[in-house]
């Protein structure tokens, strides 16, 4: 019976120590993340991107996002969350409180957005969709699309923006589009130059809507010259119809009474003195 007894403790003992390597917490392996150079420029785009990376590597947890994003700090970065760090014990939500804290202290403020945009100065590096997109990276919203549509082309060469407003499109997704081709064609991809060095870009190769541009021109200008030579002829007419009449009324006179109009010794049939003369003579 003992004997029993001491299988039975036993396997009691066996289950218990099963259902206590079980109650053990289980630890998730991940792959360390490959976390970009922070980039003081844009920091909530810096974020979006490392959580990206660390969503891909399942780190879930505040302390090992946290400890993640700061190891790839540089120190002055660093230091400006040191308090945040020294807290002990640390705060359940130190990542977030971590990400607040950096994006609020290198961030542009909405203001400081806004203004940058309405006066133009952004980056003109690039085609013009990376333009129109910084663009819109700095509106968040806030700003019409006819004021952006009007800012992205400021940073375009004039005759890029000159054939653009010509199509009449008004979608700037699709003004991008068209940008970009014309870069294509005319530079051959190389970056755009700064709005500030407009003046200088080279003319762009004759693309489709150029050429239309041109052949609406020639033909305005063939309808206006066309135009001219009609009026000019009409007037040439009216001055002819109207000299006529005075050609007809002055009489005709022969070359005896044209230099002896009193006394001439002979006279020609078709002169308008002929009858007078000759009735004399006779």
């Amino acid at each position: 019976m003992r004997t029993q007894s001491s299988d039975q403790g036993l396997d009691t003992v066996n289950l218990n120590a099963i259902d206590n390597n079980i109650q053990i917490p289980h630890i998730d392996h991940y792959r360390v993340p490959k976390l970009p150079p922070f980039s003081q420029v844009d920091p909530a785009l810096w974020f979006m991107q490392a959580e990206v990376s660390m969503r891909n590597s399942r780190i879930t947890a505040e302390s090992t996002k946290a400890d993640t994003v700061l190891a790839a700090l540089d120190v002055e970065v660093f230091d400006c969350v040191r308090d945040i760090i020294a807290l002990d014990p640390s705060p359940a939500d130190i990542y977030k409180q971590v990400k607040a804290r950096i994006i609020s202290t290198y961030a542009l403020s909405d203001e400081t957005k806004l203004r940058k945009l309405l006066s133009g100065q952004v980056g003109t590096d690039g085609k013009p969709s990376l333009i129109l997109s910084r663009l819109r990276g700095l509106n968040n919203g806030r700003v019409d699309d006819s004021i952006i549509k009007s800012i992205f082309l400021d940073q375009l060469p004039r005759e890029t923006s000159s054939i653009l407003i010509s199509t009449g499109i008004t979608d700037l997704y699709k003004l991008a589009e068209i940008a970009d081709r014309i870069a294509e064609n005319t530079l051959g991809g190389v970056a755009y130059a700064s709005a500030v060095n407009k003046g200088n870009s080279s003319p762009p190769a004759k693309t489709e809507i150029q050429q239309l541009i041109e052949r609406i021109e020639k033909i305005e200008k063939l309808e206006k010259s066309r135009n001219s030579r009609s009026r000019s002829r009409s007037n040439s007419r009216r001055r002819r119809t109207s000299t006529s009449p005075n050609r007809a009324i002055t009489p005709a006179l022969c070359p005896a009474h044209t230099k002896y109009p009193d006394n001439p010794t002979s006279c020609r049939t078709w002169c308008s003195k002929y009858e007078t003369w000759n009735s004399t003579k006779n």
